[in-house]
């Protein structure tokens, strides 16, 4: 099928580049991702206004997929 599978373990908090998972996404034109809605929240508090997202091109991304637990409403129109 030619499919690829990308793991990244962990979140990049605290670190100098919280738009590492987006560099990823750019660099290997990920389609889809699949993360826990905390996840998510956690790269919000690091970067409120998008503004890592917005440094990288991530428009390969297709689909954004929750495990865990669901999604809050603000987490995902952050998302969005």
């Amino acid at each position: 099928m030619g499919a690829a599978t990308i793991i990244y373990e962990g979140k990049p908090i605290g670190t100098p580049d919280p738009g590492a998972w987006w560099k990823i996404v750019e660099d290997y034109k990920v389609m889809g991702l699949y993360t826990a809605p905390t996840a998510i929240r956690a790269l919000k508090k690091e970067d409120p206004n998008g503004d890592w997202i917005k440094k990288y091109d991530i428009s390969s991304l297709k689909a954004v997929s929750f495990a865990g637990e669901r999604c809050d409403i603000k987490t995902f129109d952050w998302l969005s």
